[in-house]
């Protein structure tokens, strides 16, 4: 079994990037410092989803066999990312405008 079967090109080209971290080119074009960032959060986020199906499920995965990278992507992006399933909550204040820095309409 291919190890992309069933994914397209724009889906492949991130986890390559995220997994291989001296990667300079893929597929004839130039990898670019945004674009190596957004693939390595994506593919931290995606080892984020398996050890949470993992644990959902009761089972063990060998997260530094399957991803030798997840160490170092957690320590470079991990406070970037949100935990998964939470999101911050707003105080009503925190959301209001002072009326000097709201022009009036």
């Amino acid at each position: 079994m291919p190890l992309f079967a069933g994914k397209g090109s724009s889906e492949v080209r991130p986890i390559v990037i995220g997994r291989i971290q001296q990667l300079q080119f893929f597929n004839g074009s130039g990898v670019g410092p945004r674009e190596r960032t957004d693939a390595e959060k994506a593919y931290l986020r995606s080892i984020m989803y398996a050890l949470d199906d993992a644990q959902a499920a009761g089972t063990a995965l060998d997260v530094e066999g399957l991803h030798p990278r997840y160490a170092e992507l957690q320590a470079t992006h991990g406070a970037d990312m949100l935990p998964m399933g939470k999101v911050r909550s707003l105080s009503p204040s925190s959301l209001s405008l002072s009326s000097d820095r709201c022009p009036s309409l």
